[in-house]
């Protein structure tokens, strides 16, 4: 079974983003709403800007230049003026454009509360680990084969355990495992470890199935990572090279974590009773490596720390 994560730049992307050269102002710090702008890479040579769960800008490379783009909702605000079209490599204006479009632009609340606010927290971060990715996906021939990938035998006798455990102490039953297929962010710790991260709004009543969803995903890319390591380290590579992480992050090993993030807060004392009762099911199904599922939260906006 095919499975890619073709993420990586090419080396003519990478030139353009490096110190001096036309879009090397997309590395700059910047904040749009109160909230940290974090830039990513996409299959076929495009760099995405985010602000929380919204893409704010699109460059791809294209024979014609450098074409950018949005979403109308921000192409049609007047700070957008002039920005959004294709841009030969070596015209000036490019700065101007994009620091007037990013001081103006307006973003709808929904998407920088609650999940966008968790994701945009746990990317700034550099402790406990280094994010590498977002939304991550990986690429297969079908749909339907995404869905085998994810919904595995242990899954399966996981999902059946945590039913009859929610049947035994009378708890709403959860959910059949389909669906979700994106995992909120891939990151790297400092054994060189993959860091399989789901991100959770505390107050949610999801942090309950909560880990499920990171069994799924444990299986899938403990599953698919000897074919995709190359892209990643080479992801990585990158992401050092153009100072998007810390230049002494370890280089990937193969070896897997999987967690589970909350924003601020904290779930009700009887949300976390369950969450914790699932989480214990769940341990005991892991793929080879992965000794549990753990569980972070954050305090102050700036610090991380684990709960379980």
């Amino acid at each position: 079974m095919t499975v890619r994560y073709d993420r990586e730049p090419g080396e003519p992307l990478i030139e353009l983003l490096e110190d001096g050269a036309f879009l090397a102002p997309l590395r700059r710090p910047w904040s749009v709403a109160g909230v940290p702008l974090d830039l990513q890479f996409r299959e076929r040579d495009e760099v995405h800007l985010y602000c929380g769960l919204t893409r704010l800008v699109t460059a791809r490379r294209g024979r014609g230049g450098i074409r950018l783009t949005a979403s109308p909702t921000y192409t049609r605000q007047a700070c957008a003026h002039g920005l959004f079209r294709t841009w030969v490599v070596d015209e000036r204006g490019f700065d101007d454009a994009l620091r007037t479009y990013l001081s103006g632009v307006v973003v709808d609340a929904r998407w920088v509360k609650k999940e966008g606010l968790v994701q945009a927290s746990w990317m700034a971060l550099q402790e406990p680990w280094v994010t590498l990715d977002r939304e991550a996906v990986l690429g297969r021939s079908s749909g339907e084969a995404r869905e085998r990938a994810l919904d595995v035998d242990a899954v399966r006798a996981a999902h059946a355990a945590v039913d009859a455990l929610s049947v035994e102490r009378g708890w709403k039953r959860p959910p059949a495992p389909k669906g979700a297929n994106e995992l909120d962010q891939l990151a790297i710790d400092d054994a060189g470890r993959l860091v399989l991260v789901e991100l959770k709004d505390a107050r949610s009543s999801e942090v309950v199935t909560a880990p499920l969803q990171a069994l799924r995903y444990a299986w899938e890319w403990h599953e698919a990572l000897d074919a995709v390591l190359p892209s990643l380290r080479a992801l990585a590579a990158a992401r050092r090279r153009l100072h998007l992480m810390p230049q002494g992050t370890p280089e990937l090993t193969g070896a897997l974590r999987a967690v589970i993030a909350w924003g601020e807060g904290s779930p009700s004392a009887e949300v976390l009773r369950r969450s914790l009762a699932v989480k214990q099911v769940v341990d005991g199904h892991l793929p080879p490596g992965i000794g549990e599922v753990e569980v972070w939260s954050l305090a102050g906006g700036s610090r991380a720390a684990r709960l379980a």
